[in-house]
């Protein structure tokens, strides 16, 4: 499990557990690509390993069309959940916000009053049923390859942002980093032999 820690081979947190979590807040705003992304943190949990990604992040992303924001919050080590969710997303709106748990939700109306409270089985088997469909079929599935590309991509943003140390701008249609050679040269890694990744498939 501990390859996940380590640059060369994983992305932390956010790219691990976290890119979930990602992918249902940009599906409710009605994203696709962010225009700015800026990423802080560190590893204060635990010192003397060889771990290298963060254990806390905070990243905002924001986005053009519709305009909105993502704020992404990660604490690892934190026995506090924001919320009252381990994992989960909140949208805030004018009038209240839903908190949406793992296995459960709730919505929340002015003055904190608490409309709708419900629990939710939670299952692996509609999802793999899905996909196993949508093979046989052609159809398809609810999350395709592009939009798992667009959600993945939010999380190896906002760790690009806390390696470079700075806000970085994203350009959709270059999928770069207009103008920061240091970003965009961590935005693919390079393989070994064997490992290529082509350019085009």
């Amino acid at each position: 499990y501990g390859w996940r820690w380590l640059w060369d081979y994983g992305t932390g947190d956010m790219g691990n557990d976290g890119v979930h979590d990602l992918d249902i807040a940009r599906w409710g705003l009605g994203v696709d690509f962010p225009t700015e992304v800026v990423c802080a943190g560190d590893k204060l949990a635990f010192g003397g390993d060889i771990q290298e990604t963060p254990d806390t992040q905070v990243a905002t992303f924001k986005f053009a069309d519709p305009q909105s924001m993502l704020v992404y919050e990660q604490r690892l080590w934190s026995p506090y959940h924001q919320e009252g969710y381990e994992n989960g997303v909140v949208f805030y709106g004018t009038d209240g916000y839903i908190a949406i748990g793992r296995r459960s939700w709730r919505l929340v109306e002015k003055r904190n009053k608490v409309a709708v409270e419900q629990q939710v089985q939670f299952a692996d088997s509609p999802h793999l049923q899905k996909f196993l469909t949508s093979v046989k079929t052609n159809a398809t599935p609810h999350c395709d390859i592009e939009e798992g590309y667009r959600s993945t991509l939010l999380a190896h943003l906002g760790n690009l942002s806390y390696r470079v140390g700075r806000p970085l701008r994203f350009d959709r249609n270059s999928q770069t980093c207009p103008g920061d050679a240091e970003a965009n040269g961590l935005l693919k890694r390079l393989g070994r032999k064997d490992f290529l990744i082509p350019e085009q498939i």
